[in-house]
């Protein structure tokens, strides 16, 4: 998605799991943004923890 900036704010290594990361995502519009994530083979699972607008 071209344009939307990502930024890592934070991650962590789980014991025994998965990396954690927590990402910022900023741009004019988020339509597509779920797929995208849903599509993608790095992305285990993803959850949305706070919406600004």
């Amino acid at each position: 998605m071209p344009d939307l900036t990502v930024q890592i704010e934070d991650d962590e290594q789980l014991q025994s799991g998965p990396l954690l990361f927590l990402i910022r995502v900023t741009g004019p519009s988020f339509d597509g943004l779920d797929a995208a994530l849903e599509a993608s083979p790095l992305v285990g699972n993803h959850s949305l923890i706070t919406k600004r607008t």
